[in-house]
């Protein structure tokens, strides 16, 4: 899997329902200890990403949790996240 640094523009796409592909900028990304959780936590998330979304006019920040099972999540709901690389041809990450 490739790491995702601050700074990295993603796409995101839900896994089981067919919605457009949302377009985000990496903030932050922080561990279960970081975003205040207590040592259970790292039985299910392994990294939380903090990502602004483009577009978006309020500057609202979503969570997008990597789950140990090795899948991303986004309000719930499983999403695979592709890095946009400086070229504009994404690449898979999960």
């Amino acid at each position: 899997m490739e790491d995702l640094l601050v700074g990295d523009r993603i796409s995101l796409t839900f896994d089981d329902i067919s919605r457009d592909e949302i377009t985000a900028t990496v903030c932050r990304t922080l561990s279960d200890t970081e975003e205040g959780l207590g040592p259970e936590s790292e039985d299910y998330i392994c990294l939380w990403l903090e990502i602004s979304r483009e577009g978006e006019t309020r500057g609202a920040i979503d969570n997008v949790l990597l789950m140990t099972n090795g899948r991303y999540s986004l309000d719930g709901q499983f999403v695979t996240i592709r890095k946009i690389c400086a070229n504009n041809a994404p690449s898979a990450v999960a």
